[in-house]
């Protein structure tokens, strides 16, 4: 890491500042953050995963249209532009992930626990919001902050297997009354959107992603991970906030 002009260890002053941070409540950005806790939301991620950046929602509008919001993790809430753990991060610029050790581009406890959209955890989140008709167009979009909190923290193994007939429902989401017919409506959404992006002459392009079977801090084996429903879910709903996104960078400002 060191070689490759990373800085693994996180100075004194990006600890001191995390410590800080633990002892007090992070702001909410003012009177202009939105209430959405009562939305179902819902998060798909890695099996292991804890450093949650993102949740998802979806519902049908009277007029035949679809309200699709996602919640990205509003880090800047805890970590403020200048700060030593800022600074930090713009040096690292990414997480490492090297399958025996993670190298986080930020602290744990705010990279899992105080930023992360942790499930049954109330959270300040930048929402964006798209409203998608039938043929997968977008005719209107805001970007906002809002408290929420994650419903079912969901895995895109489980989560796919079910929703592509293969696996029973994960307990997360048979737990969460409305929750089933929240991710139907979300697939629903997802080949929408992914139709029109054929449409358009998108092309898809085929990986291979595989995870490392560590034992005793060795990797002994790796497991190939197949592509599913679950996966096409996030990346649908990704790649369309990110082309509106990039008309909205003053949104907020």
């Amino acid at each position: 890491m060191l070689e490759a002009g990373f800085r693994p260890d996180f100075p004194a002053d990006v600890l001191h500042e995390v410590q800080l941070l633990k002892q007090g409540a992070p702001k909410d950005n003012g009177p202009a953050v939105r209430d959405l806790r009562s939305l179902l939301w819902s998060s798909i991620d890695n099996d292991s995963s804890r450093d949650l950046d993102q949740v998802e929602y979806v519902e049908k509008l009277p007029a035949g249209s679809t309200r699709l919001l996602v919640g990205i993790a509003d880090v800047d809430a805890s970590v403020p532009k200048g700060s030593a753990t800022d600074r930090q991060a713009a040096v690292e610029t990414t997480s490492v992930y090297a399958g025996v050790t993670t190298f986080p581009m930020l602290p744990g406890e705010l990279s899992t626990d105080l930023t992360s959209l942790l499930d049954a955890q109330e959270r300040v989140a930048i929402v964006i919001e798209l409203h998608v008709l039938d043929s997968g167009d977008v005719d209107g979009h805001e970007v906002y902050p809002a408290r929420l909190r994650n419903r079912a923290k969901l895995a895109y193994s489980s989560t796919g297997a079910w929703l592509e007939g293969h696996a029973p429902m994960p307990p997360a989401v048979a737990s969460v009354p409305g929750m089933e017919a929240q991710l139907r409506l979300q697939q629903q959404t997802s080949e929408q959107l992914r139709g029109l992006r054929k449409q358009h002459g998108a092309l898809t392009f085929g990986s291979i992603e595989a995870t490392p079977v560590v034992e005793n801090g060795e990797v002994k084996d790796l497991t190939v991970n197949p592509h599913n429903v679950a996966e096409d879910i996030i990346e649908s709903f990704m790649v369309r906030c990110c082309w509106t996104g990039r008309a909205s960078t003053t949104a907020l400002k």
